[in-house]
């Protein structure tokens, strides 16, 4: 699991589940939540309690972001309204 602070008091945590190729990133503890799917299994999160941008898992992470991990940074960071740059390193230390 890595840890990253980001811009605000939140923090990035991330986890890799090697076995089964899938990453979580949410923004502190995970907590519940709903999904939005999108295409190469990625699924935006938002907290029940409150609908905030709560995560993103991504599912065959390796094989489906292997070439374009600069869009997916992104995407996170978009989503989660955290720095890009917070992404790369939490992701990059948790994989």
């Amino acid at each position: 699991m890595a840890l990253a602070e980001n811009a605000g008091a939140s923090r990035l945590d991330v986890d890799f589940d090697d076995e089964e190729d899938v990453l979580y990133v949410s923004l502190g503890a995970p907590t519940p939540s709903h999904a939005e799917e999108l295409p190469k299994g990625i699924l935006l999160r938002w907290a029940d309690a409150d609908g905030r941008p709560s995560g993103v898992t991504a599912i065959d992470f390796r094989s489906n972001w292997a070439e374009d991990r600069r869009s997916f940074y992104s995407l996170v960071a978009k989503h989660l309204s955290v720095p890009v740059a917070a992404v790369e390193q939490a992701v990059e230390s948790a994989v």
